[in-house]
């Protein structure tokens, strides 16, 4: 059983708190601004609070999973629990779901760097390069990482920080904008919103270990964690309304406009140079990049991962290869498919986090602490929501 530890560790608990925050805030905080236009701050409001108290919801049901089975891996558990052949559908739903997300963020971020450079049709060979760094960066021990994670996120919230301060925008602007508001579109806007507040579900395997199997500290992670997402999004939406407006935002999406012209006007509407609008845009996209891909090192290659008899170069080349080859593939056939990639992976993730973890919960023998039945059902409406939101809007 996990330890419900006396002494606890501050430093580990900001640790796994960046490290859930760093995998959750990525390519969100560009798109979700222009597609919440909308709904306005009303709508944002009601979808990060009823998304982000789900993804904590499903936090603490897969957290109880891994209370009772202390020294088994997600698929142990699933094997155990539902059989075999429940563990090879669901082995397929998350290992293409973290693939379509590697796909999403490499895409999108090769994207805003050959835009940046302003060199056309280099997209794929950067994805190539950034692949072949992350690759190694897997391999790199986690506390290393976990220092870039917190670094990545201070420069991201000093950035942020000082973009508030130089704009210093108007309320009236947003308050004249938001009487125009179009409350169908926050249906449309929930698989988003999901992706966003559940992009940390894949890592808590790995803060589980940061803390020693001690329980009370990684809830605590876990909880200044999702605070930290539901603020920092709902801080940068409410900033960007204010500075462009509801009829600026509709247009830009309109025009379908590349993130990094979205992000350097809003710096360049500001007086702030190109430069510093770039490092905010490398910061806020690389942590969840590592996220996600050590989610799925650690979901397919745990026995190479934390055993050191296995781990050779042959074997590590050939989990790197596995983990990166599809992406590239999906980006030299769609480089721009990334938001129909991470909506696809909000219904086909969330079958495995709002369903398959809460049913195992409460079917779980050796789970003597059982959630509330309403909260599991409440988390499993929630992605029978949104699947079907999807699906009526993906045919009609």
């Amino acid at each position: 059983m996990m330890k419900n530890c006396n002494v606890v560790n501050n430093s580990r608990i900001i640790t796994g708190s960046s490290v859930i925050f760093g995998s959750s805030v990525g390519i969100g905080l560009i798109i979700l601004p222009i597609l919440a236009a909308k709904v306005w701050f009303s709508g944002v409001l009601i979808l990060l609070i009823m998304t982000m108290y789900i993804s904590y919801e499903a936090s603490r049901h897969q957290l109880l999973l891994i209370e009772a089975n202390p020294k088994s891996d997600l698929r142990a558990i699933i094997k155990s629990n539902l059989g075999i052949q429940a563990l090879r559908v669901v082995d397929g739903l998350v290992v293409f779901s973290l693939i379509l997300l590697i796909y999403a963020f490499t895409s999108i971020i090769s994207s805003s760097v050959v835009g940046i450079l302003d060199i056309g049709g280099q997209q794929w060979w950067f994805a190539f390069i950034l692949c072949v760094g992350f690759a190694c960066l897997l391999w790199v021990d986690e506390r290393c990482i976990s220092w870039l994670m917190r670094s990545a996120n201070l420069i991201l919230f000093g950035t942020m920080l000082y973009l508030m301060i130089n704009e210093r925008p108007s309320i009236e602007l947003m308050m004249r904008s938001s009487l125009d508001i179009q409350p169908l579109a926050l249906i449309e806007l929930v698989p988003v919103f999901f992706a966003v507040g559940f992009g940390f579900q894949q890592v808590l395997f790995n803060i589980t270990r940061l803390h020693k199997c001690c329980c009370y500290s990684t809830l605590k992670s876990i909880q200044i964690g999702v605070m930290l997402i539901f603020v920092i999004n709902l801080a940068w939406i409410f900033f960007v309304f204010v500075s462009l407006g509801q009829s600026s935002l509709l247009e830009l999406m309109n025009q379908s406009v590349s993130p990094e012209s979205f992000v350097s006007q809003l710096f360049q509407d500001a007086g702030i140079g190109h430069q510093v609008a770039y490092l905010f845009l490398l910061s806020l996209l690389l942590p969840p990049l590592y996220g996600v891909s050590k989610g799925l090192l650690d979901y397919l290659f745990s026995h190479i991962v934390y055993a050191k008899q296995t781990r050779t170069f042959p074997a590590m080349l050939r989990a790197s290869f596995i983990i990166f080859f599809p992406p590239l593939l999906f980006i030299a056939i769609d480089p721009k498919g990334y938001v129909f990639a991470i909506s696809s992976v909000s219904i086909l993730f969330g079958s495995v986090w709002c369903v398959v973890v809460p049913w195992m919960c409460h079917t779980d023998s050796k789970i003597f602490r059982r959630p509330s039945r309403i909260r599991g059902s409440l988390v499993a409406c929630y992605w029978v929501a949104m699947s079907s939101s999807f699906a009526y809007l993906s045919f009609y």
